[in-house]
């Protein structure tokens, strides 16, 4: 399993990833006009604060396939050939997908809505497909569904891509996907920090407390 952490906020990352087992960072443009600054500064402070083996998923924002080719060109040389092309499933962006997995670049497949994107994904190339979970639910789909599917359809098909899920709303969308053969998931800060947390833990560990000091003191 991997665990990225779906923010663009430097000091949600940073504190995150020193209490847990954090793997990367995703960001989309949504994500970025979040933090109300100058995106390439944005992704420059964010790319500070990972690691060498951490990954790192940028969108592109363009409409045809030949701008996010360009796009894609520009982020490659400032970040480096590791880094993970986000693209959405538009006909513009499977066009982007082939071509750029054609020239050994990571690509996530993104705004993915259903199965047949995925497999479309997957034979283009594309090396994570990110279904929106919650999202999907939100047009009456079924997110934990299209997990079981699509994660079937990969085995049995021995294609390289890997379910990358994102867009929660809750922690229970989130184990339900990784249960269901999402083996990565993006997660925004507020759901990293409640997939910890329980009150029965806080709990135990008051009580584990009082009972000491209540012997020994």
């Amino acid at each position: 399993m991997k665990l990225l952490i779906d923010s663009a906020n430097i000091e949600d990352i940073k504190r995150l990833k020193e209490i847990f087992p954090v793997s990367g960072v995703t960001t989309n443009p949504s994500i970025l006009a979040k933090e109300r600054s100058a995106p390439e500064k944005i992704l420059n402070d964010v790319y500070r604060e990972l690691d060498s083996q951490d990954e790192f998923h940028i969108q592109v924002l363009s409409d045809t396939a030949e701008d996010m080719k360009k796009e894609a060109d520009n982020l490659l040389q400032t970040f480096g050939r590791s880094l993970y092309i986000k693209v959405p499933v538009s006909k513009e962006g499977f066009r982007a997908i082939k071509w750029l997995s054609s020239e050994g670049i990571n690509v996530t497949a993104t705004a993915v809505f259903t199965v047949q994107q995925g497999i479309l994904a997957a034979m283009a190339g594309a090396s994570y497909i990110a279904p929106y979970i919650n999202r999907i639910e939100t047009y009456n789909g079924d997110g934990t569904e299209f997990v079981q599917k699509l994660s079937y359809w990969l085995e049995q098909s021995h294609f390289k891509a890997e379910i990358l899920a994102a867009s929660f709303k809750n922690t229970k969308q989130i184990e339900d996907a990784l249960l269901s053969g999402a083996y990565t998931v993006t997660v925004p800060p507020p759901l990293v920090d409640k997939m910890s947390e329980h009150q029965g833990t806080d709990d135990g560990i008051k009580g584990f407390k009082n009972d000491y000091e209540s012997a020994f003191n």
